[in-house]
């Protein structure tokens, strides 16, 4: 995708008839866009996944950080922290 998006939703699909919810959501702030970013990584039980995304780390600067999503208790865990990007 080439184009700028200021909302990024990852949803989990169900077989046989593939119902999907949505288990997680980045929105841009008002008037800026979120960066394209790997797609997530889930854990072989579907349970949970690993995503990238843009955190504040001081005043204004935000910085590419982990977040660890365990899609049945509803918990977003910010696993990597400081004034550097995590690219892998």
């Amino acid at each position: 995708m080439t184009r700028a998006q200021n909302c990024s939703i990852i949803a989990t699909c169900f077989a046989p008839n593939w119902t999907c919810i949505e288990t997680h959501s980045e929105r841009a702030p008002e008037n800026e866009w979120l960066d394209i970013l790997p797609h997530p990584v889930f854990h072989p039980d579907g349970d949970s996944f690993l995503v990238q995304a843009s955190i504040q780390e001081s005043g204004t600067e935000h910085f590419t950080h982990i977040k660890h999503v365990t899609i049945t208790q509803q918990r977003i865990s910010v696993i990597s922290h400081g004034r550097y990007e995590s690219t892998q």
